[in-house]
């Protein structure tokens, strides 16, 4: 097999395995263990049970700013499924103004899974990195660094193949 094939398919079994066996890896900071989602604001509430924490209570606003900040339990907001902790109540005021932005992409789907095993698989909440400004969850660690290695690859094509879930435009994918 070339190299290619082999890497598709270690990629693949990874990405299959892994949900069966309910791991949940984390790696630290920006190409961290942490991940988010994101929501409009008219859905935004304070508090949710049903949300589940992400980015492992990472400040989003600090993470897109280059920072690995703790957000507090008290300086929360529930954003499409997922919750969201702030370091300072000026980052809240920050989200929520603009969720969109600071959100994790592609409604916390990993953006390699469909390119890899061509079905979505939900993003871990601890499994994450930022690039160009954007927050993205992965399923797996291993999907987080083909992701890291080639961005390009798997933005465009949740881009081109117009993924169920929204791709933030903005200033482009982080």
């Amino acid at each position: 097999m070339n190299r290619n094939r082999v890497s598709i398919w270690a990629a693949l079994m990874v990405c299959l395995t892994f949900p069966l066996l309910g791991q949940d890896e984390g790696s630290g900071a920006m190409e961290g263990s942490h991940e988010g989602s994101h929501m409009e604001g008219s859905h935004m509430e304070e508090s949710s049970a049903e949300a589940v924490l992400v980015l492992d209570g990472l400040d989003p606003v600090s993470l897109v700013q280059g920072k690995d900040e703790q957000g507090s339990q008290d300086l929360a907001v529930s954003h499409k499924g997922h919750k969201y902790q702030f370091a300072s109540a000026e980052h809240k005021k920050t989200f929520q103004a603009n969720p969109d932005k600071y959100a994790v992409q592609n409604g916390g789907y990993c953006p390699v899974a469909p390119v890899r095993m061509g079905r979505e698989i939900e993003g871990k909440p601890g499994v994450f990195t930022v690039h160009e400004g954007r927050i993205y969850l992965f399923g797996h660690p291993d999907g987080k660094k083909a992701f890291i290695q080639n961005p390009s690859e798997f933005i465009k094509s949740q881009e081109m193949e117009g993924s169920g879930h929204e791709m933030d435009e903005g200033s482009g994918p982080m």
